[in-house]
């Protein structure tokens, strides 16, 4: 069993409102604490639980939430949902763990383990809207709080201070600080630990100092290999050309150094993309027929529509249907089947060439005479659709599509589908392209 948040957390004089970004006083400006709090939400969701997760024994007490906060933090939390709608919370836990709840000392829950009744109970209200903001609430508080002790020990990259978050989160406060002491002693600096002195140095303190830990050492591989493999952090220091970047908030946001960030920052900055959540942007993941619909119509200034698409798969109230509609009405889109849009289907490349020219054409802008010529070069033009391939000519020629190489081999890859870090790049190319 793991430990979980065993660690009690006193955050002075903080502030917490998810539709604020927090600054903790103690840190610079190269220290992005959003995008560490995050990304490290996300990796702790991946490994601990989700909302609505309880363990009824874990180690000595029981465990709740998609942190998995632990006895007495378990019943802090509680308190904080109760506090939010206690009406609701009585209902839902009944008189006698309501009371219990309610009354007992926050220190009572030490090694309060729970039946099966009281762990479903508690799972019910953990799912409401009230428990799922106090959950973001708390997660916020305390891995800011995490940020703000590592960075005061001398950890100061956000790769760094992630890897810092989860040895606090499992291992502890004063544990933490031996394993950073460590770290900078064997580096022989006075000020400053990295994740890669931190990943190595941990196991010279845990081995020596405590076998509990030895069940915890996957996990440090696990973290590390996420941080800097998945995430793809710059190990070696802050990202320092994304400060102030619109997208510095997400934990996915690429390298400022990397081909799609300005891209990302333009579409976000002109208001045209949005993230996929307040964390996440999802550069890789691929860009649905809908979202490049309303990309379009939101560059287009969002002009007033009336009535409804034809499509039987667009519900009048679907965030994206006032976008479909007015693609309809002015023939830039057309379904893939009759009657159906597939709204939530990948969009591949060459049909966002397609739309993207239809587009054009309805913006009155000039397309030019794009000739399948100009693909000529590349080794896959065949299997362009004869239905795209005058659009992928004229996006080719005005530089929106420009292939993609592997291995020394650059292809159109039409059938391929278009990742949102594409699209944001392509979209960012035509507004530049055209004065759009």
């Amino acid at each position: 069993m793991k430990r979980k948040l065993i660690s009690c957390l006193l955050v002075l004089s903080l502030v917490v409102t998810l539709a604020s970004s927090l600054t903790v006083n103690a840190l610079d400006s190269s220290v992005h604490v959003d995008r560490i709090v995050n990304a490290t939400v996300e990796f702790f969701i991946g490994h601990e639980g989700q909302y609505g997760s309880v363990t009824r024994y874990d180690n000595g007490a029981c465990s709740i939430g998609k942190l998995q906060w632990h006895g007495n933090r378990a019943l802090l939390l509680l308190k904080r949902i109760v506090g939010k709608n206690s009406t609701q919370a009585a209902q839902i836990l009944g008189s006698t763990l309501y009371n219990e709840v309610t009354t007992s000392a926050d220190s009572a829950w030490k090694s309060r383990a729970l039946t099966v009744d009281e762990g479903n109970r508690i799972s019910k209200l953990l799912v409401t809207a009230e428990g799922k903001a106090a959950q973001d609430e708390q997660a916020y508080i305390d891995i800011s709080g995490y940020i703000d002790h590592g960075y005061s020990q001398g950890v100061r990259t956000d790769a760094a201070l992630m890897y810092w978050c989860d040895i606090e989160n499992q291992y502890g406060y004063g544990n933490a600080i031996n394993v950073t002491n460590y770290a900078k002693a064997a580096l022989g600096r006075s000020k400053s630990a990295t994740i890669n002195s931190l990943d190595e140095y941990y196991y010279g303190v845990t081995h020596t100092s405590a076998s509990l830990v030895q069940n915890y050492i996957s996990r440090r591989k696990t973290t590390y290999n996420y941080i800097k493999n998945t995430l793809g952090w710059n190990t070696a220091g802050p990202d320092t050309g994304c400060q102030n970047c619109p997208g510095a908030a997400f934990y996915d946001m690429p390298m400022s150094t990397d081909w799609s960030h300005a891209g990302i920052d333009f579409v976000l900055s002109a208001g045209l993309f949005q993230g996929v959540s307040s964390a996440s942007f999802a550069p890789q993941s691929p860009m649905t027929r809908a979202m490049l619909v309303t990309v379009l119509y939101r560059l287009s200034g969002t002009p007033t529509v009336s009535g409804s698409s034809s499509f039987e798969d667009v519900a009048a109230g679907a965030w994206y249907a006032s976008a479909v509609c007015w693609a309809e009405n002015n023939d830039i889109i057309s379904g893939t089947d009759d009657g159906i849009f597939s709204p939530e289907s990948n969009v591949t490349r060459e049909q966002m060439a397609a739309i993207l020219y239809r587009y054009t054409v309805d913006q009155g802008y000039p397309v030019g005479e794009a000739s399948s010529s100009a693909l000529k070069s590349f080794p896959d033009k065949g299997s362009v659709s004869d239905y795209a391939e005058k659009a992928m000519a004229w996006a080719n020629e005005m530089g929106l599509i420009q292939g993609e190489t592997q291995n020394g081999v650059t292809k159109l890859n039409p059938k391929d589908n278009a990742t949102r870090a594409q699209v944001a790049t392509i979209i960012m190319r035509y507004v530049n392209a055209y004065g759009a």
